[in-house]
């Protein structure tokens, strides 16, 4: 196993309809649980395209991530792991498993944390 390599503790979300009181769907945010990851830094070619697809009308660069767990772990995609300490979430588009199952790989979308107001 490579326990040891995990970096980082993120808390695991899934987006689930459910039925509202009035007949209706709505969906809802839920907490799976907590995942413990390796979020290996990103090199400075994939800062640097990312960065590069910025254009005028956009805030912000979009970069992709992979990110590594125990390959038991129920993620699929469109979960969101969220770092509770930098604020960041990274959004699953892939679940890929090896052909020898040590870990479980994670292409994700990294969404940066919007800045926090303290109120006084």
């Amino acid at each position: 196993m490579l326990g040891h390599l995990w970096n980082r503790t993120v808390d695991h979300y899934r987006t689930e309809t459910v039925r509202n009181a009035t007949g209706g769907l709505d969906e809802q945010r839920i907490q799976v649980g907590v995942l413990d990851v390796r979020v290996p830094q990103p090199t400075a070619l994939e800062w640097v395209m990312a960065r590069s697809q910025v254009g005028p009308q956009q805030g912000q660069a979009e970069l992709t991530q992979p990110v590594y767990c125990d390959p038991d772990e129920d993620v699929q995609r469109g979960d969101e792991l969220e770092d509770p300490v930098s604020g960041e979430v990274f959004r699953v588009v892939a679940a890929i498993r090896p052909s020898e199952a040590v870990y479980l790989r994670l292409d994700t979308q990294v969404l940066q944390a919007e800045p926090r107001v303290e109120v006084s």
